[in-house]
């Protein structure tokens, strides 16, 4: 069975690279599930490593707990790619007064979260 786009990047982010798809005629970047619903993406497109650069899209901060190993408060942002396509992540931040959209972000792995930014 094929992997689908979320599969395929969820496997990468487990191995700490950032990848994004890429069409393999015309070399534009693409979003990363738009095309789950294709069974032949493979032959399509490739997955080519991303710089790490990012843009704070958007972003929420929680107050209330959910989950246990999340403590209050936490984020929850839409980070945009350098190379274009936008992810859902988190940013690690000392003061959550200090994001604000706009602001450049690098990615960074660790083994708790996996895939996180922080200011660049």
């Amino acid at each position: 069975m094929t992997k689908s786009f979320d599969d395929m990047f969820k496997g990468y982010i487990d191995a700490g690279e950032l990848r994004v798809p890429k069409y393999k005629n015309s070399g534009e970047i693409t979003g990363l599930s738009a095309r789950n619903d294709l069974d032949d993406w493979e032959q399509e497109f490739k997955w080519v490593k991303a710089s790490g650069n990012a843009t704070l899209y958007s972003f929420v901060i929680f107050h209330q707990q959910y989950y246990d190993d999340r403590p209050v408060p936490y984020n929850v942002a839409t980070v945009e790619l350098e190379e274009g396509p936008r992810i859902i992540s988190k940013v690690d931040i000392e003061d959550m007064a200090d994001l604000e959209v706009g602001m450049k972000l690098k990615a960074k792995f660790n083994k708790k979260d996996g895939l996180v930014f922080v200011p660049a």
